[in-house]
């Protein structure tokens, strides 16, 4: 699904459950979407899927800066916006 994918011990931290919004931060670019929850990502890693049979980055425009970041990967701040 379309969203940020964390790790359950990520989410945890941040006091997100699945579907809650968090906060991605590189440099001056930033964007908010859905947290999902993924096991198989190793912790402390952001993955941003934004898949094409949803609309893709058309229907995201606020994340377009994020996806198009280089060097990818890159470190990020992952903040909770219920916070």
């Amino acid at each position: 699904e379309a969203g940020f994918h964390i790790h359950p011990s990520d989410a945890a931290s941040l006091g997100v459950e699945e579907g809650g919004t968090i906060r991605v931060t590189a440099g001056s670019v930033s964007g908010s979407a859905p947290a999902r929850i993924e096991p198989e990502l190793p912790p402390r890693t952001v993955f941003l899927y934004v898949p094409e049979t949803a609309g893709g980055l058309l229907d995201s425009p606020e994340l377009e800066a994020l996806y198009l970041l280089l060097p990818n990967p890159c470190p990020v701040e992952v903040t909770s916006d219920a916070v």
